[in-house]
């Protein structure tokens, strides 16, 4: 079967006016618009298309790539809107639709939005920014420590809202981001904890003191050597200047550093720390 709004894997079949047709090993096959193909291809060649449903109906595929996939989050751009609904654009010559009714606040154009892409009732791409709904706070098939792939959803007082492995709803508290982030990023990040009320914690930093010392290990030193083997902190720094140079808390920075210390690998100084 070959999966609509997903990449396949497909062979060239023949070549018509029309473009390629190209088949799966059961037989079935969709057509390759001429315009649509990267190249020039030969009979019983293996192409990755993307495949979908056009405005028509008709089975289609394209070597693009779209900026989203089936069942997944991604932060799109409004191009236009209509009495019906909005068009965002997903990398594709057809815009994404978006009902009205599947919008949590009216789309304007040249906004930028957190969508997910569905099939509707005739098995055609069609996007929701009403994230709630379609996330799962019931069955969560997660564990403490595991990593996870996120996309920032939106800020609040506590934090950011994330959107975890494209199915959970996560927290990230402010006070625990020494990293840029914005809405619509994908990130890594780490499960911290899972509530009772099935609220999920979530930490950009590995958990645990070894992987923590690990990864911040690594980045001071990077950052020691990518600045001619010093530089201008200390344990008495500044929180402030310990997050703009290494994007690290000072707790973090003083753990890690005391553990390099130990090994011999810098010297600590009232100016500073150096590679020996």
């Amino acid at each position: 079967m070959i999966s609509i709004c997903q990449y396949n894997r497909l062979k060239v079949a023949k070549n018509t006016k029309h473009g390629y047709f190209l088949e799966n090993r059961e037989g079935d096959n969709v057509l390759l618009p001429h315009k649509f193909a990267a190249k020039d291809y030969e009979a019983g060649e293996s192409v990755r298309v993307f495949t979908y449903i056009d405005s028509q109906n008709r089975l289609v595929s394209t070597t693009q790539n779209p900026k989203i996939l089936l069942y997944e989050f991604a932060i799109l751009r409004c191009v236009d809107i209509a009495p019906f609904g909005a068009f965002m654009d997903w990398g594709l010559e057809r815009d994404l639709l978006i009902p009205n009714g599947e919008q949590e606040t009216a789309i304007q154009p040249g906004e930028y939005h957190i969508c997910y892409l569905y099939l509707d009732d005739q098995d055609r791409p069609t996007g929701t920014t009403r994230v709630s709904r379609v996330l799962d706070r019931n069955d969560i098939e997660l564990e403490v420590n595991e990593e996870v792939d996120l996309v920032i959803w939106e800020e609040t007082k506590l934090g950011y809202k994330v959107i975890i492995n494209h199915i959970y709803e996560g927290l990230i508290y402010h006070n625990e981001i020494f990293k840029n982030v914005f809405v619509g990023k994908p990130m890594k990040g780490y499960v911290k904890k899972i509530r009772e009320d099935k609220r999920i914690d979530i930490s950009l930093e590995q958990i645990g003191y070894k992987n923590a010392i690990d990864g911040n290990r690594q980045m001071i030193l990077t950052a020691l050597h990518d600045n001619g083997g010093k530089l201008p902190l200390h344990d008495k720094s500044t929180s402030e200047d310990i997050k703009e140079t290494l994007r690290m808390s000072k707790k973090a920075f003083k753990k890690t550093i005391g553990a390099l210390y130990k090994e011999k690998k810098i010297i600590i100084s009232d100016k500073g720390i150096q590679l020996t």
